[in-house]
């Protein structure tokens, strides 16, 4: 018998399967780049089911806990008969997050916060005329930076905590 907080853990994975899949339309407003306006948003998105290498749920199981292995087994299990077992990854992962099956997370991109979006703007005129600026001026070399590099900055701003990985779907899947 599983413990009730692992069998809820699978039942939540087997539900978020099911609506990848695209039962019941799937998960309505899903955007796997910024340029998409979400699954079923003036129906987008609905004529064909989400790619499978985009739907894959990725299952990190402690390996301090006493039953990791059973826990993870039972996922692959759970997967095989619901029918989601080609995309679901079952592992075990250690006290700091790091993947113990060998492959690594997608490397970190380097964070940017308002502070250094208003350098790299800066950054782009020369020193002379910089100083020679006002700060009205300044903010609007700010704001057309920033309207220039809108996709970027929004990719940023979709990373939500800088100790959380998140896969870069968007330049992996684009056209």
């Amino acid at each position: 018998m599983r413990p009730s907080p692992t069998r809820s853990a699978g039942s939540l994975t087997c539900e978020i399967a099911r609506l990848l899949r695209g039962e019941r339309g799937g998960i309505v407003g899903l955007r796997f780049s910024v340029e998409e306006r979400g699954r079923a948003i003036h129906g987008e998105g609905l004529q064909m089911p989400v790619p499978v290498e985009k739907r894959i749920i990725k299952v990190g199981v402690g390996e301090w806990y006493p039953w990791a292995k059973e826990v993870q087994e039972r996922f692959r299990e759970d997967g095989k008969e619901h029918e989601y077992d080609n995309a679901l990854e079952a592992f075990g992962v250690d006290e700091f997050g790091k993947r113990m099956d060998g492959v690594e997370w997608r490397q970190e991109r380097p964070l940017t916060n308002s502070r250094s979006i208003e350098a790299d703007a800066l950054a782009t005129i020369p020193q002379e005329d910089r100083e020679a600026m006002s700060d009205f001026e300044k903010k609007q070399v700010v704001y057309k930076y920033m309207m220039d590099h809108m996709g970027e900055l929004a990719n940023m701003g979709s990373d939500r905590h800088s100790a959380v990985v998140y896969p870069n779907i968007s330049s992996q899947y684009s056209d």
